[in-house]
């Protein structure tokens, strides 16, 4: 008989935050961990959890890391979460209660995240609830193996419900210095993914695309409630689509030169 859920994370260098993760995944029948060539110790925090550790070369795709932590559990449901990520204390029973009794026509469920910067909350701006699918229907499922960030999962086919009890705690960003870090960072992965797409720089589109976002997280999701640091955080993602465009203008160039 196939185990009712598994569960599986991919994490680099993930050491410090693994555990609490982890641990709130403590009665799912099955727990992997992808270990995307960490440097620190995230196999040994996830050993010691009793999860099963994959090890993955450092030049492996997200898409396909999450692929692979999908292809190695056997359930018939498939929970992921990230190492910043945990689900309540109580979380992994009320999802397993929840699922047997789900009716045929659900292929995932999406899951509310209490987003945070060090300790406070981000209640406005689009970080709340901000839900996102993180279980669904293990067979007939599959993901974008070929993405470097932002990359898809496919569900079996069938309705994709809210599941609005079961939130998920985030632990986005340590400070607004780890945030422009972390945001530069996924820009220039997603320029690189352009590049390969083949996609030219396009300015006015990015300029189109930050004035609107501006508009709707600050006006529209209520970003102004958080005061200056709504500003600035609005700030960073500005900088950040605008990165991507340079970054990508950049390897245009460079294959240019290279021809």
């Amino acid at each position: 008989m196939r185990p009712l859920l598994s569960a599986f994370v991919v994490a680099r260098d993930e050491a410090p935050r693994l555990g609490a993760c982890l641990a709130s995944l403590r009665g799912v029948d099955e727990l992997v961990v992808v270990d995307h060539a960490s440097t620190d110790a995230t196999g040994e925090v996830a050993l010691a959890a009793g999860a099963r550790v994959e090890r993955a070369h450092a030049s492996c795709r997200m898409g396909a890391l999450r692929a692979r932590g999908h292809a190695l559990g056997q359930g018939v449901w498939t929970l992921f979460l990230d190492a910043d990520e945990r689900l309540p204390e109580d979380g992994v029973a009320r999802l397993r209660a929840l699922l047997l009794r789900t009716p045929a026509t659900v292929a995932a469920y999406r899951l509310p995240f209490r987003n945070r910067l060090g300790a406070r909350w981000l209640r406005f701006g689009g970080y709340w609830p901000a839900r996102r699918v993180r279980v669904y229907r293990t067979e007939g499922a599959s993901w974008s193996q070929d993405a470097r960030v932002h990359e898809t999962l496919s569900p079996a086919p069938g309705r994709i419900a809210d599941l609005d009890v079961l939130v998920v705690e985030h632990s986005t960003y340590r400070d607004l210095a780890h945030a422009r870090e972390k945001l530069l960072r996924y820009a220039g992965a997603a320029a690189q993914q352009d590049f390969e797409a083949g996609r030219h720089p396009a300015w006015g589109r990015a300029l189109v695309r930050v004035t609107w976002r501006c508009f709707r997280d600050l006006v529209l999701r209520g970003g102004l409630l958080m005061g200056p640091l709504g500003a600035r955080l609005a700030a960073l993602q500005v900088e950040a689509t605008l990165h991507r465009e340079r970054a990508l203008a950049t390897a245009w160039e460079k294959a240019e030169r290279d021809t």
